[in-house]
């Protein structure tokens, strides 16, 4: 049974009261009501925060105005608070920091690292097929258009009520951070690739896209490699993308430790990349707002966790088989508040393979975080 918790959600201990600098998070967007995926990586980014000495900090996700609802995002604070999970200090809005966000987008463009990009989903969909362009990877259409040309794209733009994305233009970034950064030093061994430090993804094996070590796992925190990209910061439809809103979030806010689904562990070398072209304006702004200061992204620790999915039917010409898709809401009765409390943690506490614990602070006595599987968690539904 999941106990209550008898402090107030977002009183927690205070920082002093840690023993390792920086943090953790929760970073859950209020559109609803948590999924038994969220709460499992919500309940892992708690433990993995208390059990290395953090403080662990609470934002909420509103940059989407439209599907942001302030009564979910009491609702969700209400669900950890009553599994035992604080966090220090008071939760923090994206919808309020707005102006640093432009602030940081600013100080981008007068090192000429953006642009405008005129590219609509299809355009960039039919691009990336060329084979010279890795998947998922922005193709860089808009990159060296000459001043004519993003006249003419603006102007083509206008006429359809569309304005242009601002993204972000790493490869302009990349030699100055590399060469400038001697903090960056080890996060750039293979041109246009990026390193980050992965503890749980990769923990027991060197990743196969990263650069080759002579260190051992054991003894030095495993790695994943990725290329950098020129990711979307402001989007055509005014609002601010997710890139360059959680990026300058964990600057700003003193965040070291990230822990989310092992689904977004490819994007986290490009993110990373971002948050170190940024640090040297994330250390004058946390300067300028008496904020927590910045720790240098490359010694930002990762854990990218399994994913809660379900088995879906695929239906061929000859047979049918089960092929394994994310968890979500559509599922049916997943979520904290359908299957009820105890419901949900027993599911959850059971998958952490310690059923009979009945909220976070005692899981994290007993839990060994390094045991844990790797493998996709599968949610079936009670018969």
């Amino acid at each position: 049974m999941a106990r209550e918790n008898t402090q107030a959600p977002g009183v927690g201990s205070t920082p002093e009261a840690h023993s390792t600098p920086g943090a953790g998070r929760f970073a859950p967007s209020p559109s609803g009501d948590f999924h038994l995926g969220n709460l499992r990586t919500y309940t892992l980014a708690w433990l993995f925060a208390r059990s290395t000495g953090r403080r662990m900090l609470y934002r909420i996700e509103d940059i989407d105005q439209q599907r942001s609802h302030d009564s979910a995002a009491l609702d969700q604070m209400e669900d950890l608070a009553s599994f035992g999970m604080d966090w220090d200090g008071e939760p923090i809005k994206q919808s309020d920091r707005f102006p640093l966000y432009d602030d940081a987008l600013h100080w981008l463009a007068e090192h000429g690292w953006v642009y405008e990009c005129y590219c609509s989903r299809k355009d960039i969909r039919e691009a990336s097929r060329a084979p010279h362009v890795a998947p998922g990877m922005y193709p860089g259409t808009c990159r060296n258009l000459t001043d004519e040309q993003r006249h003419e794209q603006r102007a083509k733009l206008a006429e359809q009520g569309r304005k242009p994305a601002i993204r972000f233009n790493a490869h302009a970034a990349y030699e100055a951070v590399a060469d400038n950064d001697p903090t960056a030093n080890g996060s750039h061994t293979t041109p246009g690739l990026w390193t980050i430090h992965e503890d749980f993804a990769t923990s027991g094996q060197q990743s196969e896209s990263a650069p080759p070590s002579e260190s051992t796992p054991s003894s030095v925190p495993n790695t994943y490699s990725g290329p950098v990209d020129d990711i979307v910061l402001h989007r055509g439809d005014g609002n601010w993308a997710y890139n360059l809103a959680v990026v300058v979030d964990d600057l700003t806010m003193g965040v070291d430790q990230i822990t989310r689904g092992d689904d977004l562990l490819s994007s986290a070398p490009a993110q990373n990349f971002l948050a170190t072209a940024l640090h040297p304006w994330a250390t004058h702004a946390s300067a300028t707002t008496s904020a927590t200061p910045a720790v240098h992204p490359t010694r930002w620790r990762y854990n990218h966790v399994p994913l809660v999915v379900t088995k879906q039917e695929m239906k061929g010409h000859e047979n049918t088989n089960r092929q394994l898709k994310r968890l979500a809401k559509r599922d049916g009765a997943v979520t904290v508040r359908e299957l009820g409390h105890d419901t949900a943690w027993a599911w959850v506490a059971q998958s952490l393979g310690h059923s009979e614990y009945a909220s976070a602070p005692e899981l994290l006595q007993v839990i060994d975080l390094e045991a844990m599987s790797h493998e996709p968690v599968v949610w079936t539904p009670p018969q």
